[in-house]
């Protein structure tokens, strides 16, 4: 199974999809601007770009959860990071 990384994991959304992802068997990679919470968390900034990389590392599906002021910017900066 693809590794999958959860964008906004800790988020509105974030805190319903990732019990349910786990439920299903799946154990995500979590990314949060929030500092890290554990070996399953990436802390990283979708608007800098601070980090993103790395918790792309090994990735194979992004559930992109994430919502901030510039949301299109940042869901296209995730997008140009996942292809590169």
């Amino acid at each position: 199974m693809a590794t999958v990384l959860v964008t906004g994991a800790t988020g509105t959304l974030g805190r319903d999809v990732v019990p349910a992802l786990r439920a299903r068997g799946v154990d995500p990679l979590l990314l949060s601007r929030s500092p890290a919470r554990g070996s399953r968390y990436h802390q990283a900034d979708l608007v800098t770009g601070r980090g993103v990389a790395d918790a792309l590392a090994g990735v194979g599906t992004v559930v992109h959860l994430a919502a901030g002021k510039d949301q299109v910017a940042a869901a296209r900066d995730l997008l140009d990071a996942a292809s590169a």
